[in-house]
């Protein structure tokens, strides 16, 4: 009777405890840039202080396959809570990804070292432009500067914009623009400043494969 009895508390101390487990997948896709697919290297999952972690722990990892594909699971109990990184691991040190994901969550994505989406300037309007009419234009993602003498009231451009916090969806910048340079000055200045809006568009980028459009009318 006592054997039979410590044998079903062994039991339900076992189911008890797998009950209390998640196992987790993360699975997606490795890209060097948004096109070309990095096989052979090792994806990590590091999970980060706070929640119920005290210390950095790697919960999990893949080398990704010939096709860039990379898939692991990792177990956590149900109540464990917190956020962890995704890292791509070198011969040595390491390259952070993605920051911030939930942990014990399924997690699917395509992974960019280098994140970019794309911005088509489009140019239309009434204004007459005069030989001497400079139009500039910039995004807060970016220092550099453009500008085009009488344009064409068409398609100008096509701006790719490096994400800063990449592999993470809808980051928010500023488009800003003046024909000469007085305007495009205030237009930059009301860029950075939350509180002025002047010639400035704005727009949420996600990355590789988005495609945007800033409409320009002068009138």
């Amino acid at each position: 009777m006592r054997k039979w009895l410590t044998v079903s508390l062994a039991m339900a101390l076992l189911f008890s405890c797998k009950e209390k487990t998640n196992v987790n997948l993360i699975n997606g896709v490795l890209y060097d840039d948004c096109n070309t697919i990095i096989p052979n290297r090792e994806i990590a999952l590091k999970a980060n202080q706070g929640g119920n972690f005290t210390n950095p722990i790697i919960l999990g990892s893949a080398i990704s396959n010939a096709d860039g594909s990379f898939d692991f699971t990792y177990e956590l109990e149900e109540e464990s809570i917190g956020t962890g990184n995704i890292l791509l691991v070198n011969e040595i040190g390491f390259e952070t990804l993605l920051q911030g994901i939930e942990l014990n969550e399924d997690f699917t994505i395509n992974l960019y070292r280098e994140d970019v989406g794309e911005l088509e300037v489009v140019l239309s309007g009434t204004r007459t432009l005069n030989p001497s009419d400079t139009f500039f234009y910039a995004t807060t993602q970016s220092t550099t500067t453009r500008f085009i003498v009488q344009p064409n009231y068409a398609t100008l451009d096509t701006l790719s914009i490096k994400l800063v916090n990449q592999n993470k969806d809808a980051q928010v910048t500023e488009f800003y623009y003046g024909i000469g340079i007085n305007h495009f000055n205030d237009a930059r200045n009301a860029a950075f400043d939350e509180e002025r809006r002047f010639q400035n568009i704005q727009f949420s980028l996600n990355g590789c494969g988005d495609f945007q459009t800033a409409n320009v009318v002068l009138n």
